[in-house]
């Protein structure tokens, strides 16, 4: 497959995965109450599951898949669970229109890291990708926002670690010529067992009553769980893969915009009226975009490496 291909297919299916999973977990909001707890254990079994079933594949990957591998993958499972638990944590201090402005500093941490770790040269055209972006989250939240030291030390810290795993992933994968597969199927082994080991320890007076919970909901309300759940697991593949086809920055520039579609696609599965800020931020997005296109361009343009 040409790599130029490899890259729209890996990207289209990131943006789709991120896309579906954040309006899933809109749904399932709505619904259920102990939201963070469900997260935990849907992120925990799709892990389960995803490992099992890749496991049993008759490939030469699974053939060669052993311990060292997992030593290999570890350091991007420990820092895969703090962006998780900075990410609860964030939501317990932080409004929603907070998060989405905090969040672009992951955009600046990624571009910096890729400079310090990897001597990559920082393109203007980049620099003014995120400010557009930046500058459009802000304008269309600042009526919202609310400041808090204690949220704003975990996103800080959460935006760290997402730039730190993506600048990983692609060091690991190249270092020890792994596929996206593998390292997902990894991760995701390490995760689970993280994962319950912390409900079991920490949250087991609250697992029965979130179990009924869940009974108690409706047919759709607990398909579009198990559908979250099968999402989440197939993004961490699709992510491993943009990461290894494309660049650091890129992946992150795309899960910046894909604040837009789900701004549209939100109203429109919802029934929701989109306000002046959500067109705000739409439009921004799609600006930020189309100067990202243009810097790509030009960068195959001229046969250096896209950043």
């Amino acid at each position: 497959m040409a790599p130029q291909l490899r890259k729209w297919i890996s990207s289209s299916l990131f943006s789709m995965c991120s896309i579906s999973m954040i309006l899933c977990n809109k749904f399932l909001a709505t619904h259920l109450h102990n939201m963070q707890l469900v997260i935990l254990v849907q992120t925990a079994g799709a892990c389960v599951c995803y490992a099992v079933c890749w496991r049993f594949l008759p490939s030469e990957e699974t053939a060669n898949f052993s311990l060292e591998t997992f030593k290999q993958v570890y350091p991007l499972t420990l820092l895969f669970l703090g962006m998780l638990y900075t990410s609860i944590m964030s939501f317990k201090y932080l409004s929603v229109p907070s998060m989405v402005v905090y969040k672009n500093f992951t955009l600046v941490f990624t571009l910096v890291g890729d400079a310090l770790l990897y001597s990559a040269v920082i393109v203007p055209k980049q620099v003014v990708c995120i400010f557009i972006m930046a500058i459009g989250a802000l304008a269309s939240s600042y009526e919202d926002m609310d400041f808090n030291l204690m949220g704003l030390s975990y996103i800080t810290l959460n935006c760290m670690a997402q730039a730190l795993f993506i600048l990983m992933s692609k060091h690991i994968q190249n270092k020890h010529d792994l596929s996206s597969w593998k390292v997902s199927a990894c991760n995701n082994c390490l995760s689970s067992i993280a994962l319950l080991v912390f409900m079991v320890v920490v949250e087991q007076e609250n697992m029965a009553s979130m179990y009924d919970m869940v009974a108690l909901q409706d047919t759709t309300t607990r398909s579009i769980l198990a559908l979250s759940s099968f999402i989440s697991a197939l993004a961490g593949v699709c992510q491993f893969w943009c990461i290894s086809c494309t660049s650091s920055f890129h992946v992150c520039v795309l899960g910046a915009l894909n604040k837009a579609p789900v701004t549209v696609l939100g109203a429109l599965i919802f029934t929701a009226n989109i306000s002046p800020s959500g067109w705000l931020l739409i439009s921004v997005n799609i600006i930020a975009a189309a100067v990202y296109s243009i810097d790509s361009a030009s960068s195959r343009a001229a046969g250096a490496p896209e950043r």
